[in-house]
């Protein structure tokens, strides 16, 4: 008990210190990296031994749920040491010295550790899933990120062993995801709770909607993802690895509760598992998308709706990138606004992945038609609704033209905006999108500044209605606006000036 004590006491003080330089805490901001390296230098070694006492070895050979009594009933401690390797990470991401200890390279040399405690039937949940978010931010190259230590830019110089570690703690992770590794990774079952939290699903009372550890779910799919990217690069070799691993990570979403689909069209995984993180999301749809180009380019000349490079249909295997564009916009609900916004913010690699996505659409515009008819045909909500329109368009008689709507006072709110009256005819926040290009809406333009305007009139008529075969509707409104502030005082439509 006391050597852990000790433990513990060394891991929170180095942990610190190194927390400390890496934000550059005053006074000692310019010397930082300075005193930085030698701290990693004087500590290498006690720390290099530390973390070899809780990781097994590579000659230790156990399964992959092995038991390792060194993890049994030290959840803290074990926690507290992955604190620590991830601050050692963002040391190795932020400090371009050149020079790397082996302290800074534990996460990779000891992956088949971490792989081990992850799926270790000796660990908490807790901090399995602290190993598996460690795994995903180390991909990434973003150890540290939410500990306020700044974001890593992908430009800035590594050392000459980075590559290798790289490769070497992706090859692992395949090596473990072959002997099927992912099946004693547990993910607990959550329910939503009044406040917009969480809780473990069990004890809860009945008629509450259970779901998996989504957290959990996008760290595993991230992992097996970039691990992927890494080892099929170009001219590697790697043919049938996307497929198989695909496969395995679809049976484990299945298995640990994620809706999939039918088998023919999976690639509603990923808004399943990522919609709600969209740094996550943006990473693992542009992942995929460098799969999908890098496993189709065995196959030159493939068509659409042929195997890319895996058995079956690139939707059977759920990486189709048109499906996966049409899907994040969906989850959007097609809203230019939001595009706009991820298109502008530096937490997302949203501008990358369009440029990318883009030039493929460029090139394979047949594959973007049959994405949207095969999503079309496998959207049962939308088969419903165009089957039950189609069939109240042949039964029922042609309808009398509607009388003009009478016109109806609105009122001007606080910030200037018009609102419309509860009385118009709109549709409803229930109302569903019943294809692709659903999602219209109307814009409130904005009113005069002058309050000191007497009472206005709105008069809304309804120009023209125009309904497409999949049950679309598009309406032209025309506002005509009426004011008394004067002769010949005319409002603008769009920005609200007065011309006289």
């Amino acid at each position: 008990m006391d050597d852990l004590n000790v433990n513990d006491a060394l891991i929170h003080s180095v942990t610190n210190a190194y927390t400390c330089l890496l934000n550059g805490s005053p006074p000692s901001r310019s010397a930082a990296p300075e005193i930085l390296q030698k701290l990693l230098v004087a500590f290498d070694a006690h720390l290099t031994l530390l973390v070899f006492t809780f990781l097994p070895g590579e000659n230790v050979d156990e399964g992959p749920s092995g038991v390792c009594d060194t993890h049994r009933g030290r959840g803290v401690t074990l926690s507290s040491l992955l604190t620590l390797l991830e601050v050692l990470c963002a040391s190795r991401l932020r400090c371009s010295t050149g020079v790397c200890t082996h302290s800074q390279r534990l996460v990779y040399t000891r992956a088949r550790g971490l792989i081990k405690m992850a799926a270790s039937s000796s660990c908490d949940y807790y901090v399995k899933r602290q190993v598996l978010l460690l795994m995903k931010r180390t991909l990434l190259q973003k150890a540290g990120e939410d500990m306020a230590l700044g974001e890593t830019s992908a430009a800035a110089p590594r050392d000459e062993h980075f590559a290798a570690d790289m490769e070497a703690l992706a090859d692992t992770t395949l090596r473990a995801l072959s002997a099927d590794w992912l099946q004693f990774v547990p993910v607990e079952t959550t329910t939503a709770s009044s406040f917009g939290g969480s809780g473990p699903g069990a004890g809860q009372g009945e008629g509450q909607a259970l779901k998996p550890d989504h957290v959990m779910l996008r760290a595993v799919g991230l992992v097996v993802l970039k691990s992927l990217e890494l080892a099929l690069q170009p001219g590697a070799g790697a043919d049938g690895a996307v497929g198989a691993c695909l496969g395995a990570l679809l049976g484990f979403l299945r298995d640990r509760g994620v809706p999939l689909m039918e088998p023919s069209h999976r690639c509603c995984w990923f808004t399943l598992v990522f919609a709600e993180q969209d740094d996550d999301m943006m990473e693992a749809a542009k992942t995929l998308l460098t799969l999908y180009l890098r496993d189709n380019s065995r196959c030159p000349g493939s068509d659409p709706e042929a195997a890319s490079g895996t058995s079956g249909t690139p939707c059977a295997s759920g990486f189709n990138p048109h499906c996966h564009f049409l899907l994040f916009l969906r989850s959007v609900s097609f809203d230019h606004s939001t595009l706009l916004d991820f298109l502008i913010s530096s937490e997302t690699c949203f501008l990358e992945y369009l440029v990318r996505y883009l030039k493929h659409l460029r090139a394979d515009s047949p594959g973007f038609s049959l994405a949207c008819r095969k999503m079309e045909e496998s959207d049962t909500y939308v088969r419903a609704r165009l089957s039950c329109s189609a069939s109240r368009a042949d039964a029922a008689p042609a309808p009398a033209p509607a009388p003009l709507p009478v016109p109806v006072p609105v009122r001007v709110g606080e910030q200037g905006t018009t609102q419309a009256h509860p009385g118009l005819d709109r549709p409803g926040p229930s109302a569903q999108p019943t294809g692709l290009g659903s999602g219209l809406c109307l814009v409130d333009y904005s009113s005069s500044d002058d309050e000191d305007a007497g009472p206005e009139d709105m008069e809304v008529s309804q120009a023209s209605h125009q309904y497409t075969d999949e049950g679309n509707m598009r309406s032209t409104i025309r506002l005509t606006q009426r004011r008394r502030c004067g002769p010949q005082c005319v409002t603008t439509g769009e920005t609200g000036r007065h011309n006289v």
